[in-house]
């Protein structure tokens, strides 16, 4: 009877375990991977427009706001400048979300309420490091 109690302890503590770091993980990982996709879209807008082709510039827009919009809480991201609506006779049928009938107006609306926070004009710039210009 000793054993079994012991191992029913021991069963219990692994279980509730298991359960903690499943759920702490799965809440500690909400987020993460919209936010780096984000930060690699607003580098990209910030930076390389130059030689980018307008449709993937609006591409990027659109993949900004969506995963602002949709699965990035206010608190943990921010973007500094306003890229514009997105021009859908640019993007053409290239979808940039998971839903066709999309509404990439009201994302932007949505983003920029949520995620636009400009940065005055002596203020350095937060998060990642400025890459050098390519030619």
């Amino acid at each position: 009877m000793k054993r079994i109690a012991i191992w029913g302890l021991v069963l219990g503590a692994v279980l509730a375990a298991y359960v903690r770091g499943y759920l702490w993980g799965m809440w500690d990982g909400i987020g993460k991977h919209a936010i780096e996709e984000a930060k690699i879209c607003c580098a990209n807008l910030d930076f390389y427009t130059n030689g980018m082709s307008p449709q993937a510039r609006e591409y990027m827009k659109a993949r900004l706001y969506w995963n602002s919009a949709q699965h990035i809480p206010a608190k943990d991201f921010a973007f500094e400048r306003d890229y514009g609506p997105i021009d859908l006779t640019v993007l053409g049928t290239l979808l940039a979300a998971k839903d066709p009938t999309a509404s990439y107006a009201t994302y932007y609306e949505e983003a920029k309420a949520k995620h636009l926070r400009p940065r005055g004009p002596n203020v350095q710039p937060q998060g990642m490091p400025r890459p050098a210009r390519q030619p």
